[in-house]
């Protein structure tokens, strides 16, 4: 799909069912693919694998965080998110500061009522 097709492209957690040496290439897979073609297109990639946000060649402008709320989605970009912007500037990986900030709200408590 990121070679043969035009325009947007949208990859929906392309982590499922790969090995996660594979998954922290994917970012780089891509730029290279991108670097290749004649005409740059967009891809928007959707995930919450703690590989593919670990991998440095992803800029903190490229992320965005999206959050359930009463009225509906919201979207920010990391940058804008001042938790997560302290640790990035910290030296912490996107994926050190996104996944626990995106983590749902009250997790810890309904596995301990399974219990």
């Amino acid at each position: 799909a990121l070679i043969d097709s035009a325009g947007l492209t949208l990859l929906e957690e392309p982590e499922t069912n790969l090995h996660s040496a594979i998954v922290a290439q994917f970012p780089e897979f891509i730029a290279k693919i991108q670097r290749v073609r004649k005409d740059m297109r967009q891809v928007i990639l959707t995930t919450h694998s703690f590989d593919i946000l670990s991998n440095e060649g992803i800029a903190g402008e490229e992320v965005l965080v999206l959050t359930n709320t009463k009225e509906g989605t919201d979207v920010s970009n990391v940058n804008d998110i001042i938790q997560i912007r302290s640790m990035l500037n910290a030296g912490f990986t996107i994926a050190d500061a996104v996944i626990p900030y995106s983590m749902p709200k009250g997790i810890d408590q309904m596995i301990r009522k399974v219990r």
